[in-house]
Formats: structure tokens, sequence, C-alpha cells
């Protein structure tokens, strides 16, 4: 079992500790001497049974090989400790968080024990607890921990000084030998399960494992503590609605990450006989990061058995864990008559208020009831109405720069269609990664009040001077495209999602939802193709990586018969850029570019051409490209004679 503990000194306890019949508010709960190069780690957990406001008036000192006390010989810093958290001193940080897993609280030389060695702990130069005997070497004693660990028993107090064997249990010598980590030995010390007072309630650890909280189902009792121990990452402990993501926090609610590696919460008599709770990071929670307390003597009467008193229940004759009430009328879906024509169990009222179901035509029915009437069709399968759909325009995405020196003023992208053309039901998306991984939508524009303009060419940019050119729609901080990573820009049809949403959420590179009509065009803009890049998606059309291996910054379509991507330049005031905003791109390169008249054969013409721009720097005659018509071009011309 991995255990952790509370960073920064119990900060994040939800709930107070029961206060207990002892004289201090600190004690020693174990003591270690570890298997790692040098006897590490060595020292003590400390519990704090009542809140501390002043840790300052605390301190530490061994009594080595029965030589009597030498004093405080550690003294805490002034800062205050939460009643039921646990405190960490160890002789060397970094051996401790290789054994233990975690970073211990503090780190003190006066904690460089041997197993035979004592330790007292002091308040106001006064002790107040001790572990072994200060004027006995352990050696051979029943309280020995060289090479293993003490704990002690749940309830027992601080002893004032006087040490008593049977107060901590113990794994006797050389018990830890050869281990490399606390929860893979064979004799595990249980680090942070001190249960403080007599008689109280148990401790019930529930570990936080990946996306999952284990046990998901654990029983507990009206004082019992539940712990909750991080495992990793970002995540949260909050309890919600049954059969929901809804964060409601009536008897919980906190982080559980680096910074809150322990939430704990005592079970209160008011405790409901099933607490439902969740992980309220992100998606965790949808993707199943539930679980379930059952409170074995909770009081109260659960006539349907859904989890809710009677009292609470607002449907208590019907199960409904969920306890749904869309029209928010009091009375639970599940109790009251309604026109459910998908019977989905949901009023078809409130599935179209909350977005679950289409209403294109307004009549209070849900589309996929109208399908099954006759009222509306779909005959190009698609799933959504015929009567309602926006027809998808001939539009071509044509031209980005998502990059450049210095600050992205001039990010931008073209799309080309017959002039007039509208483009209601279009969205800009751009689909790249995020908390969720691959798959996240980091851009969504909405383009359905824009128009192709006359010329066939529509441009949208960040800055309505964009590289000397007067954009048709300006969008100031909406284009704040990625500049790294492989992403992907796509045109879509009536998109129904949000920024954030994940359409890959199992991250294998094939879309599991895509909440959007259909797909109109767009390109993967790639910056690594070795596979350790993000995934991309619904395109064939790629273009990238740049030869020096980045995203490019400029793409763009030529224009004639290849109609494929190009890269274009990172600077786009550098002679070779390429940039076109608002107008047409290049054309394919030739591929008989000793062609210079077009007619495709090389011959005479073409020679007469190229003589009449001599010493010029026509493109067109400039055939080897380097700047200027000379002899290099007359001798391509030549190796090149005869038809294309």
């Amino acid at each position: 079992m991995k255990f952790a503990h509370v960073s920064g000194l119990g900060i994040a306890l939800l709930a107070a500790s029961v206060t207990h019949n002892t004289s201090a508010d600190l004690l020693i709960t174990a003591v270690y001497d570890g298997p790692l190069s040098g006897g590490t780690p060595k020292g003590v957990e400390l519990y704090v049974e009542n809140d501390i406001a002043d840790l300052s008036a605390y301190g530490l000192g061994s009594a080595n090989n029965g030589g009597g006390s030498d004093g405080e010989e550690f003294t805490f810093p002034a800062m205050g400790a939460t009643a039921g958290s646990f405190i960490y001193v160890t002789n060397n940080e970094g051996a401790f968080l290789e054994y233990y897993g975690f970073t211990p609280d503090f780190a003190s030389n006066s904690m460089s024990v041997n197993g035979d060695d004592a330790i007292e702990l002091f308040h106001a130069g006064t002790v107040i607890d001790v572990f072994g005997d200060i004027n006995t070497d352990g050696n051979g004693t029943p309280w020995e921990y060289l090479d293993g660990w003490a704990y002690r028993v749940d309830g027992t107090p601080a002893n004032g000084g006087v040490f008593d064997n049977a107060s901590f249990s113990y794994s006797g010598p050389n018990a830890v030998d050869g281990c490399s980590t606390n929860d893979s030995c064979s004799s595990v010390m249980p680090i942070g399960s001190y249960g403080g007072g007599s008689g109280g309630g148990n401790v019930v650890i529930i570990e936080q494992m990946g996306y999952a909280f284990s046990p998901a189902v654990a029983e507990v009792n009206i004082g019992d503590t539940v712990r909750w121990i991080w495992g990793g990452g970002n995540h949260s402990v909050v309890d919600s609605n049954p059969g929901t993501c809804d964060s409601v926090g009536a008897f919980f609610n906190s982080a559980l990450d680096f910074d809150t590696q322990i939430v704990e919460w005592v079970v209160t008599e008011d405790a409901p006989e099933s607490i439902y709770y969740i992980c309220d990071i992100g998606f965790h929670c949808k993707g199943g990061m539930v679980a379930e307390l059952i409170v074995l003597d909770a009081g109260g009467t659960d006539s349907d058995g859904d989890g809710w008193d009677d009292d609470v229940d607002n449907c208590p004759d019907v199960a409904n864990p969920d306890q749904a009430d869309c029209n928010g009328n009091g009375i639970g879906d599940a109790c009251e008559s309604f026109d459910d024509c998908n019977g989905n169990g949901v009023p078809d009222e409130c599935d179209i208020a909350n977005g679950d179901a289409d209403d294109c035509n307004e009549n209070g029915v849900p589309d996929s009831c109208d399908y099954k009437n006759g009222d509306l069709h779909d005959d190009n399968g698609n799933g959504y109405p015929d009567e309602c759909e926006t027809p998808t325009p001939a539009i071509q995405l044509q031209e980005i720069r998502i990059d450049q020196p210095g600050g992205d003023d001039d990010e931008y992208f073209e799309i080309r269609g017959d002039g007039g053309q509208s483009l209601a039901g279009v969205w800009y998306l751009v689909i790249g990664d995020g908390s969720g991984g691959s798959g996240v939508i980091e851009c969504a524009i909405d383009l359905s009040g824009m128009t192709i303009p006359a010329g066939g060419t529509l441009l949208v940019a960040e800055d309505e001077d964009t590289l000397g050119v007067l954009a048709d729609y300006v969008l100031p901080g909406a284009l704040n495209f990625e500049n790294s990573d492989n992403v992907t820009h796509v045109l879509v049809m009536n998109f129904y999602g949000a920024v954030n949403d994940d359409i890959d959420a199992d991250d294998d590179g094939v879309v599991d939802n895509a909440p959007w009509q259909n797909t109109v065009d767009g390109v993967r803009i790639i910056e690594t193709t070795d596979g350790s890049g993000e995934h991309t998606y619904l395109m064939d059309e790629e273009v990238g990586p740049t030869v020096d291996g980045y995203a490019p910054a400029h793409v763009y379509r030529y224009t004639s018969a290849c109609g494929s991507f190009a890269i274009g330049e990172f600077d786009p005031a550098s002679a070779d850029a390429v940039d076109t905003p608002g107008s047409e791109n290049p054309a394919c390169p030739s591929d008989c570019p000793a062609d210079v008249t077009g007619d495709g054969v090389v011959n005479v013409n073409d020679l007469l051409a190229v003589i009449g721009g001599w010493g010029g720097s026509d493109a067109a005659l400039d055939i080897d490209g380097d700047g200027t018509v000379a002899v290099n071009d007359i001798l391509i011309l030549i190796g090149a004679w005869g038809p294309c």
C-alpha cells in the first residue's frame, strides 16, 4: 500500500479531527532506520493531534547509545499545523523521497539516529513524548528498530517522557534489509495511518491511481476518517449528484495533487447512506473518475433505495439517483408526466433546451422524432435534417500564416470561392493538443456572417493591415494560432462543440466524436514525423516540417491544377516570401521551366524570348532562378530542346 503526506503540514485537510484526551497536541507516531546507502532514511513521523498555531514551540532531540538526553537539537519554524496531519523529519531528504515516494517536511542532522537510539519530543523546553529509553542502548531491547521501524498503536497518547514498549508495534531488527521502497518491501511501515484517540473511528484509505479511485466503493461508518492519497497528476475530490459530473461540495471539496497529497474527511452524523463523489478536473469525471462511499450506519429513510433520503429526494417513491429535474419545478423527472417521444426518460422540452436534441424547425419535437413521423428527412444520411441543413459551399482553404519573427501581428487565413458566396454554417477549427492530449479543439471561429468578396478571395486576419493588405474581416485575438506541434486547420459545417473539446479521448489518432455536420476542407501542418508529436486528423493533405525541423509558419495552396500545399517563408518580409493575402497564390512549379512561352515545346521562340530579356530579372525568363537572365539559362534551354 502506498501512502503520502499532506504537503504544507495539513493545510488542505477538510474536516476538524475529534479532540482527544491527551497531554500534547503533537506526538511521535513512527521512528525508522532505512535500508538505503548509509542506513538512510532515518527519522520520525509526528502526528498533529489538535490544531497548533505556532509550531516553533516544539523541537526534537536524539539520545544516542544510551548516553542520556542531548536536549533539543532541532526546533520547528514558526508556522501553523492542522489537526489530523502528519509531519516528517529525516536526516536525508533525497533518500526519504526515494524510499517513501514523497518529499519530507523537514531535514535535520538531529535525526542521524541508529536503530538503538531514543528520540525526544519537546514543547517549550520540556519533554512531552519519547520513543525508547534515553539511558539505555537499544541493541537487544524490545524497542530496537535497527534496519526497521516502530509504529505507534492507535489511540495511544503522548507519554510525557516515560516510554512504554506496549505503545508501539515493531518490525524487528533487519526487517527492511535489501528493500528499495517502503511499498514494495515485505515489511511495510504503515506510514500516515495513525488514528488518534482511544475508541475513535477507523481510517479508511482510498488511493488515487491514474484516472480512478481505489477502491471505487468503500464502506464507512459515522466517525470514520476517509483518507484520499494522491498518486500523481492534477485531480480533485468533491461530492456530486449521483450519476452526474456536477460539483456539489456539500461534504468535501479539495484538490488532490502535488501540493495537496492527502485529503481527509471525518464522516459526519448527517451523512446519507450513499455519497457519490468525483474528480471534477477537465474531463476526468466523464472519463470514469467517480466513486462512492457507503455509510453503513447512516440515519434517514430511503424508500426507493436510490441513495437519497426521502426528506431530500425530489421523487421519494421512484428511484432516480441522478435527481434529474430538467424544468426546475422541484419534481423529479421520474415522477412527472411529460412528452418523451424518443423514450430516453427526459422531457422533450428539456432535451431541446439542454442541447441534447435538435429542433431545427422549432416545433417543440426533437428532430429524431420528426424523422420517425415523416415530418423531416435525412436523405444524405449525415444526421442533420435536410429541411434545416445549410448547403455546404464550394470553398477551399488557400493560405495560412501562423507565425513570424517578433509579435504575431500578421496571422491570417484565406479562403477561395465564388464571389458573393455566403459562409453560413461554416466554422474554422484548429485541432491540436491540451490537457486531454491530442485531438483538442484549440480554436473555433464562426464564419457564418461572412461572404466571399467579388474577387473570389476572402481574407480573415488578426490585424486590419496585414502585410499591406486591408483584410475583409478583422478578428483581433481570435487567430492566436499555435506556432509549434502538429496541428490540423479545417473548415467544417454546423459546429456545435466548444473550445477544449477532445475529439480523440483515447489519443489513438482516430476521431471518436466529431461535433459538426461535415468536413469541408483543410490541411495538416506538421512539425514532427517520427511519431513523437501530436496526432492530426480528417485531412489527407499535409505540409511540413521545414528543412530545419519546424512547423511551417506560412503555408499556401498552389492555384493551378496541382492544387497541393507548399511551405512559405518564416519571415514575410524576406525576399523569398510568397505571402499573397487577399489575392491569388502562385501557380504550381512548371515541369518544363525552359518552355518560357508556354506552348508545350522548347524551340527557337523560347530562345528568342530569353535573348530579348538578356541581363534582366524577369522570373519567367530566369530559368535557373539565380535572379539574372544569362548564359546558364540559354544552356538549360538548349538542353531541354524539343517537346515538354
